[in-house]
C-alpha cells in the first residue's frame, strides 16, 4: 500500500460528505475543523482488498460509514 494519501474529504467551518457510488483509494484522508466529514464507504467501489483512512478532528467531527459485514480496525486518540 502505498504512503501517499490520494484522497481528502475536508470540512472546515462546513461539512464535507462522500456517499453513494464513488472509488474509494488505498490511503484516504479526512479532516474536520470546526465541521464534519463523512465518508460512507457502503457503495464505494474499494481499489484492492482494504483501505486505510488517516482522521482528524478539531472541534468537528469524522464519520466512517462501513457495511454491516465489514472488518474494521480502529486506533486513535481523543482529546477534549
Amino acid at each position: 500500500m502505498s504512503d501517499k494519501i490520494t484522497r481528502w474529504a475536508v470540512g472546515v467551518f462546513g461539512d464535507s460528505s462522500q456517499s453513494g457510488r464513488w472509488r474509494a483509494v488505498q490511503r484516504l484522508g479526512a479532516v474536520a475543523v470546526f465541521g464534519d466529514s463523512t465518508l460512507d464507504l457502503r457503495e464505494a467501489v474499494i481499489d484492492g482488498d482494504e483501505i486505510e483512512i488517516s482522521a482528524v478532528a478539531i472541534f468537528g467531527e469524522v464519520n466512517i460509514i462501513v457495511a454491516p459485514d465489514s472488518r474494521v480496525e480502529l486506533s486513535g486518540v481523543a482529546l477534549f
